[in-house]
């Protein structure tokens, strides 16, 4: 682990302002992460990492126990190089991630997923709620790059794909199962009880100059729900053809979303697999 700058164990009232961090060249060599604490402010700070960027993260390391609060990441700087730019993670633990406000954020140079919110492996009792991103601006590059490692997990190589495109927005969760340590798991079996629960989620004003960007919304019957997911903007700026396309597949079922407010035309894929156009 290469964490740059790490704020956990229950710390609170803290402040972390004016911060530069690059040089970041390696796998899990994220910048700022925000773990099992409250009052925390992070403002006016540059991040380049090759991993993530900032991460508000719940419970999961040897004795982190407490929740995670009143976050607030305003008028940052971030160039993520392969990562997530704005990341919301929980892992095994029950943990609640609450009150957490991103807003006035510039996300240059996207190469991967800007804004993402997720659990892995999972727990009984995770819960993501009352979430505001306000006012982000992501700048990409062309052509894009699709990027993957050589077996020494250290070295990089990237490789010009026409067909590759980053995210705008992913929403899910993954390696459901027995974290088993270095980031590998045992899968779940069905005996296993999981309840991840996401809600209250706002994207207000999200811009970008990239109008293909796209994004995942993906729920599971009985492990995870989201609820209340609301999506507003200037229908000036058309992000329309940004965020709002929600994707599914055989095993997810992303009609079960409950109160979907879109506040622009949106495309909307139904349980039979037909396109629905809502208009604003």
């Amino acid at each position: 682990m290469f964490w740059t700058l790490i704020i956990r164990n229950s710390c609170k009232n803290i402040i972390i302002d004016n911060i530069k961090i690059i040089g970041q060249w390696r796998y899990n060599s994220d910048g700022i992460n925000l773990c099992c604490s409250e009052n925390v402010v992070v403002r006016n700070c540059f991040v380049r990492s090759f991993d993530d960027c900032i991460v508000v993260r719940g419970a999961y390391l040897n004795e982190e126990e407490d929740n995670t609060k009143n976050i607030l990441v305003e008028n940052c700087v971030l160039w993520c190089d392969w990562g997530k730019s704005l990341e919301i993670w929980a892992g095994d633990k029950p943990c609640c991630i609450n009150n957490i406000t991103f807003t006035n954020n510039y996300l240059i140079h996207l190469s991967m997923i800007a804004i993402d919110i997720r659990a892995w492996f999972g727990s009984n009792a995770t819960r993501i709620f009352n979430i505001l991103y306000s006012n982000i601006f992501i700048d990409t590059d062309k052509p894009y790059s699709s990027l993957f490692f050589l077996r020494t997990g250290t070295d990089r190589v990237t490789q010009e794909n026409h067909c590759y495109m980053p995210q705008l927005l992913s929403i899910n969760y993954e390696k459901l199962g027995k974290s088993m340590g270095n980031q590998q798991h045992f899968p779940a079996t069905e005996s296993d009880n999981f309840s991840l629960k996401y809600f209250n989620i706002v994207f207000e004003n999200i811009y970008s100059n990239e109008k293909q960007l796209k994004g995942r919304v993906l729920t599971k019957p009985k492990i995870l729900d989201i609820n209340n997911l609301i999506f507003k903007t200037l229908p000036a700026r058309k992000l329309n053809q940004i965020a709002a396309i929600i994707q599914n597949n055989q095993s997810w079922r992303c009609y079960k979303i409950l109160n979907l407010a879109v506040f622009w035309s949106t495309l909307l894929y139904n349980k039979d697999k037909k396109l629905v156009v809502i208009q604003c």
